[in-house]
């Protein structure tokens, strides 16, 4: 397993953000949609830990192609990973779960081929800014 990602970024109260991340395996190739078994996503918050999905399969967020524009600026090789961390819930509302602001939410995710064996695991700080207007 790949060393696992951190990243870090911020968004107002009440607006949605997307994380974007180039993952690849071990061997540099790129982490494919097809060598994923399931993906899981835990988002922590202080003390306080939440299993927000275990999806099977990887199809939503997971693209077999380097994806370029869609907000992502870090270069021009682009993302086959992308996530929407949404303020009405933690998955497209699925969780029933807010952000608030003033809270950094870390945001675990982690993806397994067939075998059960853990190909990648990455992490997104992300801190919500108060929004007083």
């Amino acid at each position: 397993m790949k060393r696992g990602l951190i990243s870090d970024a911020e968004v107002f109260q009440n607006a949605p953000i997307r994380l974007q991340n180039r993952l690849v395996k071990s061997s540099q190739q790129l982490l494919l949609r097809g060598d994923i078994t399931t993906y899981s996503l835990k988002v922590i918050s202080g003390n306080t830990a939440h299993v927000v999905f275990a999806a099977d399969p990887p199809l939503l967020n997971f693209y077999d192609t380097l994806q370029v524009g869609n907000g992502w600026s870090r270069d021009a090789s682009g993302w086959n990973f992308e996530y929407v961390f949404t303020p009405n819930g933690y998955i497209n509302g699925a969780s029933g779960e807010q952000y608030e602001g003033g809270k950094t939410y870390r945001l675990e995710f982690t993806a397994v081929d067939v075998g059960g064996a853990t190909l990648a695991k990455w992490v997104w700080n992300v801190k919500v800014l108060p929004w007083a207007g």
